[in-house]
């Protein structure tokens, strides 16, 4: 049975919708997990009235907002807890174009060298391709992305962020490293086998460590155009000020370069003193990152106390 986890903050109307189409185009069994995060309108009195007496869909609610991994690990868990053999991580923002779940199930199943398992993503005002395949963070592709080696074609050539971007999937695409996070499929052993999804990231860079541990069991990711959802991007994370998407952006970029890639404290410092002189720099026109800055230094220095490439120790 494939358990299906929808994240809730602040977006019942899309939740609503995303439960609405996974009902009329999933043929597998499957059972729902509708997670509130702790949101702060009436999400839970909306899903109380909609999914009250659905067989097919379990609420459940997060009593403190601890980010999008740790919410999301409340309905993998139970998913898990209740026999689900399948996951599968959706934004409440998704639409399924066609019955993407069982297909991305059967791809699982019949190929277990892949761990994850997307499809292609449309958007609402366009029929182009919006998935794509990006490699994993490390050292050398954060510094091309944000160093003036970004000027250097050859460097950048050498260390890629991505494989494939903005281009059509025609065949299944097999890779190590991950695809967008907005919606995928994994087994349920191998959630329980990486200790599920990192809560020391609040937001942001999750794809990153799913392709550690992924590479980290010599498991690959799979896009296959057989399988198609809609992303409406209406995501809860735009209804947050700019300094708190930076903030969590930063964060998580440096626990994964130190806690995934390994990466020394020695390369690590000049960029947390380069985050924090351009956070000071944006508190003198800034009331939203005047009110963050000691949450935000205390965060950088935290980083420190991580041990190296620790997030992998337990997974062979």
């Amino acid at each position: 049975m494939v358990g299906i986890i929808v994240l809730n903050f602040n977006t019942p109307d899309d939740v609503l919708s995303c439960v609405k189409s996974i009902k009329e185009k999933t043929k597998t069994e499957y059972k729902i997990y509708v997670v509130d995060n702790c949101s702060t309108d009436n999400s839970l009195e909306i899903f109380s009235r909609e999914f009250k007496n659905d067989y097919y869909v379990t609420l459940l609610k997060s009593e403190k907002n601890n980010g999008f991994s740790a919410g999301n690990n409340i309905g993998i868990k139970r998913a898990v807890s209740e026999g689900c053999d399948i996951i599968c991580v959706t934004n409440s923002d998704i639409l399924l174009i066609n019955d993407a779940i069982s297909v991305l199930e059967n791809k699982l199943k019949n190929d277990l060298t892949v761990g994850v398992a997307a499809p292609s993503i449309h958007s609402p005002d366009s029929d182009e391709e919006s998935q794509f395949a990006r490699n994993k963070l490390t050292y050398a592709n954060f510094i091309a992305e944000k160093s003036v080696l970004k000027y250097s074609k050859s460097f950048c050539k050498k260390h890629p962020r991505y494989q494939k971007v903005d281009c059509e999937f025609k065949t299944d695409y097999k890779f190590f490293g991950m695809t967008y996070g907005c919606f995928y499929v994994a087994t349920a052993e191998f959630f329980a086998d990486t200790g599920y999804l990192d809560e020391a990231v609040f937001l942001f860079n999750e794809e990153d460590i799913m392709a550690y541990k992924l590479e980290n069991l010599s498991l690959y990711t799979l896009i296959s155009p057989d399988a198609v959802v809609l992303h409406n991007h209406h995501s809860s994370v735009s209804k947050t000020s700019v300094a708190n998407r930076v903030f969590h952006f930063r964060v998580s970029e440096l626990i994964v370069l130190r806690k995934y890639a390994g990466v020394s404290l020695f390369n690590l410092l000049p960029i947390i003193f380069v985050f924090k002189l351009s956070w000071l720099i944006k508190c003198v026109s800034s009331k939203d990152y005047r009110s963050l800055k000691r949450k935000y230094f205390k965060a950088l220095n935290n980083i420190k106390k991580i041990k190296k490439k620790s997030g992998l120790i337990n997974l062979k």
